[in-house]
């Protein structure tokens, strides 16, 4: 499973973890609207080859959530932690 951010600024390099049908387990870092811009766009790739467009399957992000007390300027604090609710 892949997660991936839509532009304005396109990333393609976190993965997540399900905890239920409907919330994906992520990086903080991945999901964090300050540094992405709160316009991007997000979804979940997954499939036996999430690289392959023919056998990705692509699922509607609703809302991201970053840990509160992230903070991308102090990472040793930790809380390197977000998620991912789907439709």
């Amino acid at each position: 499973m892949g997660f991936a951010a839509a532009p304005p600024r396109a990333v393609d390099c976190c993965s997540g973890e399900v905890i239920s049908p409907t919330v994906i387990l992520t990086a903080a870092h991945c999901v964090d609207s300050a540094s992405l811009g709160a316009d991007t766009v997000y979804t979940v790739v997954t499939g036996p080859n999430a690289d392959d467009a023919d056998e990705a399957s692509r699922l509607e992000v609703l809302e991201v959530h970053a840990h509160p007390q992230w903070d991308p300027e102090n990472i040793e604090a930790g809380y390197d932690i977000g998620v991912a609710i789907l439709a």
